[in-house]
């Protein structure tokens, strides 16, 4: 898709939490006009029919930056593990890789599209690297998550809220993040597709400098991809029914749906995680494993010596 008189590439980043409604985000602005080789994605499964709509390559990359922090998808970096994403994203391998990968993508296209939760956690890492983007990031009942991370059997409840209070939390709390991103519910797009599908159509022709003439043909594409029977967790009680989250918790979902009312970033954007978080997913994350992988993980928990690739693959690919 081109844009009006720009010749800088502009990328629409698909940020959340695992099992919110990234793909549906990444297949609506897609049918909007963002382009993806949907030959590089990985392929669609029963976890999700429609598909993932995350590029094999960026998937790879993004799991080898976390095994490079000791860190997964289910155990996001510490904080040093932050620090140490940022220093490899001004050199060495990592960067090489992450410049190729990105000339790929988004080479002779004005407006591309990439997908995959895990951005959520390497953001100090990616910021780096990606230039103009804009955000889009559904928000979704955390109980509907919890409930469909549990059927994998690899999660808990409070595990999985723990898990989703880390990606949300970072994400509000990145204020160049939130700034430059559109917060939709995820359960109002499929309960009033037009209205949200519209705000994301006008929101994307905005930040990429498209025209609005041929913003109805645009629209009803968007549209094509919401098929409201894929909520399989519609079911799950509301956040605020259950015993399973914390006052903290509890806020930041107050404030995720604010931002996706279109509300001002709050003053207060913080949202601590409680002690002894990351040993809690790591228990978790070691649930079930065999004996022999469960060794390899208390080496992790070692000095920095030991090495985690090998071991955060396994767990990651799971």
């Amino acid at each position: 898709m081109r844009m009006n008189g720009s010749s800088t590439n502009t990328g629409i980043i698909i940020l959340g939490m695992h099992r919110s409604g990234t793909s549906l985000a990444a297949e609506i602005a897609h049918r909007w006009g963002a382009y993806v080789d949907t030959s590089l994605l990985l392929e669609a499964n029963d976890g999700n029919p429609r598909g993932y709509w995350e590029h094999r390559s960026l998937v790879k990359l993004n799991d080898d930056l976390l095994s490079a922090v000791h860190s997964s998808w289910k155990m996001p970096p510490t904080e040093e593990g932050r620090k140490r994403l940022a220093r490899l994203a001004r050199r060495g391998s990592f960067r090489h890789r992450a410049q190729r990968l990105l000339a790929t993508i988004n080479a002779n296209q004005d407006v591309w599209l990439w997908k995959d939760p895990r951005l959520c956690i390497l953001l100090p890492f990616w910021k780096e690297i990606w230039g103009s983007v804009a955000y889009l990031v559904p928000i979704r009942e955390p109980m509907a998550i919890a409930s469909s991370l549990c059927a994998r059997r690899d999660f808990s409840t409070p595990s999985a809220l723990l898990l989703w209070q880390k990606y949300m939390s970072t994400l509000v709390s990145d204020e160049e993040v939130s700034s430059k991103a559109l917060f939709f519910s995820y359960e109002e797009l499929l309960l009033e597709s037009s209205k949200v599908c519209d705000r994301i159509c006008r929101f994307l022709d905005k930040n990429t400098g498209i025209d609005d003439r041929c913003r109805e043909s645009r629209l009803a594409r968007m549209l094509e991809s919401v098929k409201p029977q894929l909520n399989r967790n519609h079911a799950a009680p509301a956040f605020s029914a259950t015993q399973n989250e914390n006052d903290v918790q509890r806020d930041l979902y107050r404030v995720l749906m604010l931002l996706s009312q279109g509300a001002e970033r709050p003053a207060t954007n913080t949202f601590p995680m409680p002690s002894g978080w990351r040993e809690a997913l790591v228990k978790n994350a070691i649930a079930g494993m065999s004996g022999e992988t469960f060794h390899r993980l208390k080496k992790l928990m070692r000095p920095a010596k030991w090495r985690a690739t090998a071991l955060m693959h396994h767990i990651t690919n799971r």
